[in-house]
């Protein structure tokens, strides 16, 4: 069985093979495989001029392509003797097959289409074949460094900014004789691989102590630790190989990023897991590692291994504030400037992090305000008209326009053409286009459409709701304070009133006009007259049933700016109305998994019935509103009590219904008195109309 590296090899070279329409595997194929691969002997053919794509085109034009694709992979005779040939070579120095020993193999046979091309190609064929059996090229350190990890690459340009305590403390933890193994501890996002990455600089820089110098960072993959591990054994013996290893290097540290999936990794039945072999050599400190996982993910696997958390020395590594974001940004700007060709003013940070941090939650900074910068740029790079283009259509215009002897109009291209000829060919970033990319991020409606209709939501409401105007001005009052104003924290409304008076309405009007329908979470709350029903809001726990179900407040992740109607908040169970009081109070919760859910951006409209005394009705009995949970009272923004609808509001809202039908005066005093309106409302209203506007096309049969 080969080790993992030879089996990608082997399997690129059969895409290569399926890719340029050729019946056979064949030589030319494992060569182009080689050389598209990262494997050091890569390097060295590199070096004398044999790179991937000189080597395919020149296939391409000894060989050609096929107008028919091979549906299956049948290797060459000569690549199966070439590879055998090979694994006589590794087993000879008692090592494992390389990617050197199947290039020295081609070379050595002599044979075949892959050789014709080498030679064809002119190049130094012996100085390859020299180097290769001189140097000790996918050696030892193959299996680790080729195979399974990959050592960090250092771009000494481009530096992290901000974890000075940090670095230090994993700096001392690696100093230590035992237990000098640092976790990095933090959200995703926070920068704990960034902080890795620039520990691997510090050292190539040699800015550490001087017992450090020397040492290299490996990353291990522990997706490819396990990978093609089939039998029982394979495994233990892959990971306690490269344990070895790195005992006898002395000099290697190993970086395992989500470092909690070794709790698991490769345990299978009657096999140990990755985490059980490496204990003991965490313990005596013959290997350094530093691993880097989320807080959640290490209170769930490791801390619950206390055999293996002591073993590790914690380093928390925080979301940076505000202010450190925006130094951190302003110190990377010249990459993504160059790489994008945009201009970013410190204007631009200031607004990338302000709206980001206000709108997208659920992301961490640096993280979220990097990853917002770069969708900018891309978005502005996306957008602009090209400027090549803009020039050639107002040289075309020119011509056309002396054609015709319009001579001022020229001249007035020209200066156009003169301007945009002068202007930097690097583009400017607005605001608009910040809140255009954090609109799509944080999906939210277009902020400038939403103010407009903000600004006429009272007129718009007025026209669909009759005889609340006093309440429409208080709430749409309130609305405008939130939304204009920049108000993070979740608004909350109470609309107490009898029943059929537009208070559950009012709420879908708002959110139909605002955001559209989708974005109303309507909750009966006669539902959750249970505390049992709580497991229906947040989910239920681990191990229950459900457990992967969605929530009904999950949703608000989704859509961040929904209104969120509770109709009937009285007849909420008391744990139910505690759950709210907690979301008004702190704009967030943790569902059943854990994690946030944020509600800055909703607003919460609660309503409650009162019968004609002004107390509310719940079953056969009443109670005065104020005996709602005080917790829930106390955290709401405004209570608005919605007016009775008597006859005059009563025949404005049929008059409206009933535009293209005639109707006289005496028949709506009959319809208001059978709609019992003191009682039903605008329900018991619409009831009878309907009736009355049956009974009347019946009687025209």
């Amino acid at each position: 069985m080969y080790n993992i590296q030879i089996q990608r090899i082997l399997k690129q070279a059969e895409r290569e093979m399926f890719s340029l329409h050729h019946p056979y595997v064949g030589t030319e194929h494992m060569i182009l495989a080689i050389l598209k691969s990262e494997a050091d002997v890569t390097k060295v053919l590199n070096k004398y001029g044999l790179t991937y794509q000189k080597f395919k085109d020149s296939l391409v034009k000894i060989v050609g392509r096929a107008e028919k694709k091979s549906e299956i992979a049948l290797y060459t005779p000569l690549l199966k003797r070439t590879i055998l040939h090979a694994s006589e070579i590794a087993n000879e120095e008692s090592r494992e097959l390389s990617t050197k020993d199947l290039i020295i193999s081609v070379l050595d046979i002599g044979e075949g289409v892959g050789v014709r091309i080498l030679l064809n190609m002119e190049l130094d064929i012996d100085s390859i074949y020299d180097e290769l059996k001189e140097k000790n090229i996918g050696g030892k350190e193959e299996l680790l460094v080729c195979q399974i990890g990959k050592v960090i690459n250092v771009n000494t340009k481009e530096k992290v900014f901000k974890r000075e305590k940090e670095l230090g403390e994993i700096i001392e933890i690696l100093l230590r004789k035992n237990k000098c193994n640092p976790l990095l501890l933090g959200e995703a996002g926070v920068g704990k691989t960034s902080i890795v990455e620039e520990l691997a600089r510090l050292i190539s820089e040699k800015e550490v102590p001087e017992i450090l110098n020397d040492y290299k960072i490996i990353s291990l993959d522990t997706g490819s630790l396990i990978s093609g591990t089939k039998y029982r054994g394979d495994f233990e013996e892959r990971l306690t190989k490269i344990i070895e290893e790195v005992v006898s290097d002395k000099k290697t540290i190993l970086f395992i990023d989500e470092i909690h999936t070794l709790m698991n990794c490769g345990g299978a039945e009657g096999a140990i897991d990755a985490a059980n072999i490496l204990k003991p050599f965490l313990a005596k400190g013959e290997v350094k590692i530093i691993g880097a996982t989320t807080n959640r993910e290490y209170y769930l696997s490791i801390h619950k291994d206390k055999a293996l958390d002591r073993r590790f020395q914690i380093v928390n590594v925080e979301e940076p504030d505000l202010k450190d974001t925006e130094y951190i940004l302003k110190n990377i700007r010249d990459i993504y400037e160059s790489h994008h060709n945009v201009i970013i003013t410190d204007e631009n940070i200031h607004d990338i992090i302000k709206y980001g941090n206000k709108y997208i939650f659920n992301r961490f900074n640096p993280d979220k305000s990097i990853d917002i910068l770069d969708s900018v740029c891309a978005h502005v790079q996306a957008t602009r008209p090209n400027k090549k283009n803009a020039l050639s259509v107002l040289e075309k215009k020119k011509e056309s326009l002396l054609l015709q002897k319009k001579y001022k109009s020229v001249l007035e291209t020209e200066l156009k053409i003169k301007d945009l000829t002068e202007k930097t060919d690097r583009i400017q970033i607005t605001k608009e286009d910040i809140l255009k990319v954090i609109e799509y991020k944080a999906n939210i409606p277009v902020l400038d459409v939403f103010n407009r209709q903000l600004l006429t939501l009272s007129s718009t409401l007025k026209r669909n709701i009759i005889g609340q105007d006093r309440q429409i001005d208080e709430i749409t009052e309130l609305l405008k304070g939130k939304y204009l104003f920049d108000n993070s924290k979740v608004l909350t409304i109470l609309l107490s009133g009898p029943v059929g008076v537009g208070k559950s309405y009012t709420a879908k009007s708002i959110a139909n006009t605002l955001f559209g329908k989708d974005y109303l979470l309507q909750i009966d709350m006669s539902e959750f007259s249970s505390d049992t029903a709580l497991s229906r809001l947040l989910g239920t726990h681990q191990g229950y049933i459900g457990y992967d179900d969605g929530a009904l407040l999950d949703k608000i992740r989704e859509k961040p700016y929904s209104i969120i109607l509770l109709e009937n908040i009285e007849k909420a169970s008391f744990s139910v109305q505690k759950v709210f009081s907690s979301i008004m109070e702190k704009s967030y919760i943790h569902n059943s998994k854990g994690e946030k859910i944020y509600f800055n951006n909703t607003t919460i409209i609660m309503t409650e019935t009162l019968n004609s005394s002004g107390n509310i009705i719940f079953g056969n009995n009443t109670y005065n509103h104020r005996e709602l949970s005080s917790e829930l009272l106390d955290n709401i923004d405004k209570i608005i009590v919605f007016d009775s609808i008597d006859k005059r509001t009563a025949k404005k809202y049929l008059k409206r219904e009933t535009e293209n039908i005639k109707i006289n005066s005496s028949e709506y005093d009959y319809i208001i008195e059978k709609a019992l309106i003191e009682k039903n409302g605008f329900r018991g209203l619409q009831r009878e109309l309907n009736k009355y506007k049956i009974d009347k096309v019946f009687s025209k049969v």
